[in-house]
């Protein structure tokens, strides 16, 4: 029996007017767990969502360890494309989390630039 995860439905307004938005709560005071973070993914999938973005992570670990990379190649097997944050902790080489090749693994940066485009 999993425990009830908290989902939220909202409802967005912007580029994506037809778009939903659906949140799965997986983390909690005393931290987040690998079994939440599963069973959101497991319900994600059968709320045939589209997109699964996920921010977190911590340090880069082997992908047969990593609860976060397992999960989501059963996501990608289901047709759900996978964004997750890179969890940096630089400047200390070979920190970057979510490295799986199925994840896109997306960075911020503290500089300020701007890379202005045109969305149609």
């Amino acid at each position: 029996m999993l425990y009830p995860l908290y989902r939220i439905k909202v409802e967005a307004r912007g580029m994506a007017p037809g778009a939903h938005i659906v949140v799965y709560k997986v983390c909690w005071f005393s931290g987040c767990y690998s079994s939440d973070i599963l069973a959101a993914m497991d319900i994600a999938i059968r709320d045939e969502v589209d997109v699964l973005s996920l921010s977190l992570g911590g340090f880069p670990i082997p992908l047969y360890e990593d609860n976060i990379a397992i999960g989501s190649f059963r996501v990608m097997e289901h047709g759900i494309s996978i964004i997750c944050a890179a969890v940096n902790n630089g400047p200390v080489p070979n920190s970057v989390a979510n490295e799986a090749p199925w994840i896109a693994t997306i960075g911020a940066s503290p500089l300020n630039r701007r890379f202005p485009a045109t969305v149609a």
